[in-house]
């Protein structure tokens, strides 16, 4: 016989579950200045938005810093960044997780949202 379900009931909503929703300040990073966001216990995603590109990377503590050649990077020529909200999961493993940013060339004003 065959299954005719197509989406279990989260998918069929669209909606994923959260405890929280802290909008943190606005923070401005330049070219060469990264900054960091000690994620607060339980945070289960980072809601990302930027008016400029950004280099991201996850780690255990705030003095650990960015590599621009292997890190990752949020937006692109193609896309108007400040109009895009990036989800980023929060990685399981770490202790204490700290979230790095760094503006790519042009100022950057970063908005985060603990979810």
């Amino acid at each position: 016989m065959a299954n005719k379900q197509r989406l279990r009931a989260h998918e069929a909503l669209n909606v994923d579950v959260s405890a929280g929703w802290d909008v943190k300040d606005t923070v401005t990073v330049t070219t060469g200045t990264e900054k960091t966001l000690t994620v607060a216990p339980g945070t289960d995603t980072l809601q990302v938005s930027s008016t400029n590109s950004i280099y991201f990377t996850w780690t255990e503590n705030t003095t650990d810093a960015i590599d621009q050649d292997n890190d990752l990077f949020l937006g692109s020529p193609n896309i108007i960044t400040g109009q895009v909200i990036y989800e980023l999961k929060v990685p399981r493993g770490l202790d204490t997780p700290v979230f790095h940013f760094l503006g790519n060339s042009n100022t950057a004003n970063v908005r985060i949202v603990e979810q």
